[in-house]
């Protein structure tokens, strides 16, 4: 039963009800500029581009399953990611690590996964890692603008696979993530971000509303970020 909803989990994303984006109206320079004032928000270029990893360890509450959890992401980059969610009675994890995925109900029953799911995972990495992806794919990145005018920065993450990063005008801080994939299936997943924080002088959203297929899927509030963990707290994703 839980294989199921795992795999039916996986393929909720389906048609994700995006706000509209024009077309680019300005000069790859202003996208260049806008990253900028964007990563020093975060705590300036320095700072953030010190972070090569880090550990968040959450509590989610969902909003379709009813169950409320607890959640450990350890990400190490846009193309490295490892996330275990654990509700009362079972719980879920995703590895990713380049090419490779695997997705599973316990350590030692993980399953290597391709195409959507595969996908999906691909799409979180980039959402955990936005200041750190703007820096890296700075020169491929198109500046756009929302309905109401807000700027938004379009990142592609993979073949048919691309995030918008909508940018607050007052703080330069990224507020809304949206990440699509147009592969053998069409995956949306939205989230906002709220209650930014200073982890070593590196700001993080301590709150994320999630969102799939234009359905409020949960509410993720972060209790503890650990920057660049070593040991236990980077390859044992496992432990408390």
């Amino acid at each position: 039963m839980v294989s199921k909803f795992l795999w039916k989990g996986g393929l909720f994303a389906i048609a994700l009800m995006f706000c509209s984006v024009s077309p680019i109206f300005s000069q790859s320079n202003d996208a260049g500029a806008l990253i900028d004032q964007v990563i020093e928000a975060y705590g300036g270029r320095g700072n953030v581009l010190s972070v090569k990893a880090y550990r968040m360890e959450a509590v989610i509450q969902t909003h379709i399953r009813g169950e409320n959890g607890s959640v450990i992401r350890v990400s190490e980059g846009p193309a490295k990611l490892k996330v275990i969610v654990r509700y009362p009675n079972n719980m879920e994890i995703r590895l990713l690590d380049g090419e490779n995925a695997l997705r599973g109900f316990a350590p030692g029953k993980l399953a290597l996964v391709q195409g959507p799911l595969r996908d999906s995972m691909v799409l979180q990495a980039a959402r955990a890692n936005i200041p750190w992806l703007l820096d890296k794919m700075r020169a491929e990145i198109r500046l756009t603008k929302s309905k109401d005018n807000s700027p938004v920065l379009e990142v592609p993450i993979g073949e048919g696979m691309f995030l918008k990063a909508f940018v607050d005008i007052k703080t330069h801080l990224i507020i809304r993530a949206e990440t699509v994939s147009e592969g053998e299936m069409k995956l949306g997943f939205a989230a906002d971000y709220s209650d930014f924080r200073k982890v070593n002088n590196v700001l993080f959203p301590f709150k994320e509303e999630n969102y799939a297929s234009g359905s409020h899927t949960a509410t993720t509030t972060v209790n503890k970020i650990m920057l660049n963990p070593s040991g236990e707290y980077l390859g044992l994703l496992f432990s408390k």
